[in-house]
């Protein structure tokens, strides 16, 4: 998904990611779960954001650095709540959650399979889950609409791409693979782990897919004015 995203939020990225790639599959989509330090004082999504409008600029959110999922689904978070929450880039989830459940970090939009283990063992609250729907993982969470936030709903997605100049009969094969890799049970498992719904397609279908992203993602991305670099 992040390769959709960069798109629109920097200008220059170093490589063409719509000529340099083909499309293989589809792997699968998954919710991120929104994690709070149990020390905070709040309970759902609607206390949370008035804590933030009380105190502006003195909460923050942690992420596995700029630009990855959990950067922007908190970025069109702030913007669609209106919150002034500090963003804290980490090198990847897991320094973020170290910090989050030592409560140096505040907030974190959190991988389920990261998070997860700690909310069962009460070391982290869950107030809400980004997608459309709830997590069957966690059916007592309500996603971030439900919650109050009109019209959020954000996941993560995973595609697998060959370089461009890949033989057709190449990325048949390729499609082939992965196809029958995620029909396989301890695959099936593994990503359930993680929240996942499997959705193994064709090149076509991945296309199809980017193709609606790309289009979504210009929509929040102007809608929010979200630029990261230049």
């Amino acid at each position: 998904g992040a390769m959709v995203t960069n798109v629109f939020l920097y200008k220059r990225l170093g490589f063409e990611p719509f000529k340099d790639f083909a499309p293989v599959s589809i792997v699968a989509t998954a919710a991120p779960m929104m994690v709070i330090n149990p020390s905070v004082a709040a309970r759902t999504v609607q206390e949370f954001i008035a804590l933030a409008k009380a105190k502006p600029g003195e909460l923050n959110f942690g992420s596995g650095g700029v630009g990855t999922t959990s950067h922007i689904v908190g970025e069109v978070f702030k913007a669609a709540t209106g919150v002034n929450i500090v963003h804290v880039p980490y090198k990847g989830q897991a320094p973020a959650l170290t910090d989050l459940l030592g409560g140096q970090v505040t907030m974190m939009f959190s991988t389920v399979g990261t998070s997860l283990p700690h909310v069962r063992a009460g070391k982290l609250r869950v107030i809400a889950v980004g997608s459309d729907k709830r997590t069957a993982v966690y059916p007592d969470a309500p996603t971030i609409a439900e919650a109050g936030v009109p019209g959020y709903a954000s996941y993560e997605w995973n595609g697998v791409y060959a370089p461009a100049a890949t033989p057709p009969e190449i990325i048949a094969r390729l499609n082939q693979a992965f196809v029958s890799a995620l029909k396989q049970p301890a695959v099936i498992a593994r990503i359930g782990e993680f929240n996942g719904e499997i959705i193994a397609s064709t090149p076509q279908e991945l296309d199809t897919f980017r193709r609606a992203e790309i289009e979504k993602w210009q929509r929040v991305a102007k809608e929010f004015n979200l630029q990261l670099s230049q």
